[in-house]
C-alpha cells in the first residue's frame, strides 16, 4: 500500500480537527521528521527563503499556493 504522503502534494488543503489546513511539505530534521501542515489558528514554523533561519508565527489563513 502506498504511503499517504507519496500521493499528497504541497498545496493540498484538508480539514484536520475541524480546522482548515494546507500541506506544506515533508520535513526531515536530524532527530526525526514528518508532514508539515499549516493549520489555521495554530503556530507555524518555516525556513526563510535563503534557508538561513526559521520564522514562527500564527497561521491566520491558508491557500493552496505554495
Amino acid at each position: 500500500m502506498d504511503d499517504l504522503y507519496d500521493t499528497i502534494k504541497p498545496g493540498t488543503m484538508a480539514l484536520i480537527g475541524g480546522r482548515r489546513t494546507v500541506f506544506r511539505s515533508e520535513a526531515s530534521y536530524g532527530g526525526g521528521g514528518g508532514p508539515l501542515w499549516a493549520i489555521v489558528g495554530l503556530s507555524f514554523q518555516s525556513t526563510t527563503r535563503d534557508l538561513s533561519s526559521y520564522r514562527t508565527g500564527p497561521c491566520r489563513h491558508v491557500t493552496p499556493e505554495v
